[in-house]
């Protein structure tokens, strides 16, 4: 499949900067923003989330537990009508670390993502949101 012309380039290059900007905000609209209608959501140790309000009520959640993140993209390939970039993170769990699966002396995780993209209107959306620990569960 051939590379489509770049249209949009800045909505899929930067989707990881304006997914850690509204996580680290705790802003559960925003995220949800980010995410088409039928989009899912996998987060790590969980049941896969399926749909915009329900990713919104997860992340609803999910927030107050959370620490700050850092995303590092490593790859972006936009082809057709899809878009995919894959990552690492960085993440500063709270004092709250319940139920995220990792020792209670780690001060910071690392792990990976794949995000999933399509053009929903005018702008990049995620379809497809997947992470995982690089710490072994437990």
């Amino acid at each position: 499949m051939e590379d489509q012309p770049h249209s949009q380039p800045d909505g899929v290059e930067q989707i990881a900067l304006r997914l850690a900007t509204a996580f680290n905000a705790r802003d559960p609209v925003a995220l949800a923003a980010l995410y088409t209608d039928s989009a899912v959501l996998m987060p790590p140790g969980e049941p896969s989330v399926h749909g915009n309000r329900p990713i919104r009520a997860w992340f609803e959640q999910a927030l107050p537990r959370l620490g700050a993140i850092h995303l590092i993209p490593r790859e972006t390939r936009i082809e057709s009508s899809l878009a995919v970039q894959i990552g690492t993170f960085q993440f500063q769990p709270s004092a709250d670390q319940s139920g995220l699966g990792a020792s209670a002396a780690s001060s910071e995780w690392a792990g990976k993502y794949v995000l999933v993209l399509t053009p929903d209107g005018e702008a990049w959306k995620i379809c497809w949101d997947l992470w995982n620990l690089d710490q072994p569960a437990g």
